[in-house]
């Protein structure tokens, strides 16, 4: 297409806004950085430099000294090493590696975890520096303070940093749709997707999944690549919500919509006949109960 909408356009521009802001902050931030690292080592250069001088030039030993204040060196390093270890971790996080920048939407779980974090609840990054990093969790709006040291061992996904977020959507079909339901369904989607640049990019797979035949539905995984990352995530849950309802519409018109089949329901009478004294009253006493039970789809 030759033309844009004027929708297009002003999102366009204001998604360009955005990133030439986040870039003037990151580079803001980065320069910041910089300037601590570039003390830290001219501490320690200074501080050599002036060994060897002292050493080289005034004919003084200054290894002596050191090592005669080396048990309080180790006492020293007992109590704090934990600590000291912890910063230089998040120290090198954020010189070094670098995971994450100002504005990026970020998720953390443990680095052995098998479970992937959840996109949804993910943590916006306000500030960093070299032992603190300042985050805002995305469904709270609430603000907080993390040790660079604390999160060094964490596996850190960066959302902004993941193109193209990939969409899964179940979708159950009665048990009687026929195979060329299914294609007709899949064109349906293709069709769906090229009239639709701006938010999808392709589909990966349309494939069953399941098959259940007592409960009469065919189970198929749609997983589809949106244009953006999970950065965006509002677009990306909009246009999945979407795609969901435009999906639904068209297994209606196919007549493929899965219908829950009703439970069938065991009814059991059971009839207890007690008889008491004959001498003193004469009566029979009688006593029903009715037991009700929804039979499985197993049995």
């Amino acid at each position: 297409h030759d033309e844009i909408t004027m929708v297009a356009f002003v999102q366009t521009c204001d998604h360009v806004y955005k990133k030439l802001r986040y870039f003037r902050a990151s580079v803001a931030n980065s320069s910041l950085i910089d300037r601590v690292l570039e003390q830290i080592f001219n501490f320690f250069f200074y501080v050599i430099l002036a060994l060897v001088i002292i050493s080289c030039v005034m004919d003084w030993d200054p290894w002596s000294l050191l090592i005669s204040i080396s048990t309080l060196l180790v006492s020293f390093s007992f109590a704090v090493g934990t600590s000291v270890s912890k910063c230089i971790e998040g120290i090198l996080l954020i010189a070094v590696r670098r995971p994450f920048d100002l504005g990026d939407r970020i998720s953390m779980c443990p680095a052995d975890s098998v479970n992937t974090p959840d996109c949804t609840a993910g943590w916006f990054v306000e500030d960093v520096n070299l032992f603190a990093t300042t985050l805002r969790f995305a469904a709270t709006n609430e603000v907080s303070s993390v040790n660079n040291g604390s999160i060094a061992n964490c596996r850190i996904v960066n959302h902004a940093r993941s193109p193209g977020a990939i969409v899964t959507l179940d979708l159950m079909f009665a048990v009687k749709a026929t195979h060329k339901d299914m294609d007709m369904f899949k064109k349906a989607v293709t069709k769906y997707v090229r009239n639709n640049p701006r938010a999808w990019s392709s589909i990966i797979h349309f494939r069953t999944t399941q098959i259940d035949s007592d409960m009469e539905f065919v189970k198929y995984s749609l997983r589809l690549q949106h244009t953006k990352s999970w950065q965006e995530l509002s677009q990306v849950l909009n246009a999945r919500g979407v795609l969901m309802k435009f999906c639904t519409k068209t297994m209606e018109k196919l007549g493929t919509v899965y219908e829950s089949p009703g439970r069938p329901l065991r009814v059991n009478l059971h009839r207890d006949e007690t008889s008491g004294d004959n001498e003193t009253d004469g009566k029979i006493g009688q006593q029903s109960s009715f037991e009700t039970r929804s039979a499985s789809a197993g049995e």
